[in-house]
């Protein structure tokens, strides 16, 4: 009897040091794609080769008295999901550049488009720039990307609201989950608002980390550049992190 009961002590321990291990594991993981993330971002983004599967098919510059943004739209032509995708733009106002998002330091999601599935179109949004000078025009130059397999991770935004600020204006809240088994590291949410199909507003909200699914959903706030995005056709989505994007 004892013995019995001195091979279910063990087991329990066990079983207890594996989840802790599993949950180590899970940070460790998480600090290693940050870092590697970090080490890209400390280089400038040089686009040497535009992807041809991948067409640029609109570009909106807005901006109000805090922000400048850039909503470009892309379609992927070919049938294959592309992933991790670099993207340079350049401001202009008039012939003088007076912005770009290629410079060192840049977060990892402000140069590169998460992921682009078989013949879907998205919008992606650089919402960082000044807002002075305003621009006129942008250049778009989008890299090669990685081919990515199926299934592919997945998310849902769930009880999303817009909520008055007094000093940022409208934004939106709500919560993301993760509808697949893998943890997806600093997934974006992007939202777009359209009158008349052109984009006149747009923000992102980034999610430090999305557990895999059954686990707690991820809160997010957005804050719009351009018009309020009360009354606009909105488009909210969160293109996944493949478990190859590092």
């Amino acid at each position: 009897m004892r013995l019995l009961l001195s091979l279910a002590a063990i087991g329990l321990i066990a079983a207890t040091l594996s989840a802790c291990e599993s949950t180590q594991d899970k940070a460790a993981k998480i600090q290693k794609i940050n870092a590697a993330k970090e080490k890209i971002a400390a280089m400038p983004l040089v686009v040497k080769r535009v992807d041809p599967r991948i067409k640029v098919v609109g570009t909106a510059l807005l901006h109000n008295k805090n922000a400048g943004a850039v909503v470009v739209t892309v379609r992927n032509t070919s049938n294959t999901a592309i992933a991790d995708i670099p993207i340079a733009v350049n401001l202009y106002s008039g012939s003088k550049q007076t912005a770009t998002n290629t410079t060192p330091g840049n977060d990892h999601w402000l140069n590169h488009i998460p992921l682009v599935r078989a013949g879907q179109t998205v919008d992606w949004v650089e919402d960082q720039f000044d807002p002075e000078p305003i621009a006129k025009r942008a250049t778009v130059r989008v890299g090669v990307g990685k081919s990515e397999k199926s299934p592919l991770p997945d998310a849902t935004i769930t009880k999303s609201e817009f909520f008055a600020d007094p000093i940022s204006g409208t934004s939106l809240t709500g919560k993301v989950s993760n509808n697949s088994t893998v943890l997806q590291v600093r997934p974006v949410v992007y939202s777009v608002g359209r009158r008349g199909g052109q984009a006149v507003a747009a923000g992102r909200g980034v999610l430090e980390k999305l557990l895999p699914k059954g686990g707690k959903p991820s809160g997010f706030s957005i804050f719009y550049v351009g018009a309020d995005p009360k009354g606009l056709q909105l488009t909210s989505f969160v293109p996944p992190i493949p478990p190859s994007v590092k």
